[in-house]
């Protein structure tokens, strides 16, 4: 195993502002993330995470513009592969490469446990209030992935713990509740600067 990896004390203290160390490959190069500008809080439960003293899946939830996918994105520079994925672009990317919805099942693994994507970061669920059935069994499919599998796994959020709630089901729940949660508070940032 890489020494880059998750288990490597340096990557977390990188990312606490303990040290910092040289950068792999970003990704969403178009998204301006600062690491310094993470709130202490997120970064030390990221960090637990890493350590595996809290489990994956990771739930950082938030209003509109309050940094959750910067934070991600930021945290996703300390790995030596990430893989960003909206819902939406997870969707399109699956059903494009499957014969099928059954068929699915094999490309979401495919797309989560690729040799060259130790952390896998999917944004912007729950964003329409009437999902389809595709998004849904998509969700699953990758929830329960991580639940067999053990990659590492941020999901993001706009909706509220309780707003999720009500637009998933029970199975979806208790996988994307398994792990660590994070609630990202203030204001808008792209408004507010």
């Amino acid at each position: 195993m890489p020494s880059h990896s998750e288990d490597n004390p340096k990557y977390i203290q990188a990312y606490c502002g303990a040290k910092l160390i040289p950068q792999p490959p970003r990704i969403m190069l178009t998204v301006h993330r600062d690491r310094l500008k993470v709130p202490m809080p997120l970064r030390k439960e990221l960090g637990c995470a890493a350590t595996r003293v809290a489990s994956w899946p990771f739930l950082l939830s938030g209003g509109v513009g309050t940094g959750k996918t910067c934070s991600a994105l930021s945290y996703g520079d300390l790995w030596p592969f990430a893989g960003y994925y909206t819902m939406q672009g997870l969707c399109s990317d699956v059903m494009n490469r499957s014969k099928d919805i059954q068929d699915s099942t094999n490309e979401v693994e495919r797309l989560c446990q690729s040799s060259k994507c130790r952390l896998v970061i999917l944004d912007e669920i729950a964003q329409r209030k009437n999902h389809g059935d595709l998004e849904s069994s998509i969700l699953y499919q990758v929830l329960d992935a991580q639940a067999q599998k053990q990659f590492p796994l941020i999901v993001i959020a706009n909706a509220s713990v309780d707003e999720l709630t009500k637009r998933y089901d029970k199975r979806i729940m208790s996988r994307l509740m398994s792990g660590a949660q994070y609630r990202m508070t203030g204001p808008d940032l792209r408004r507010n600067g």
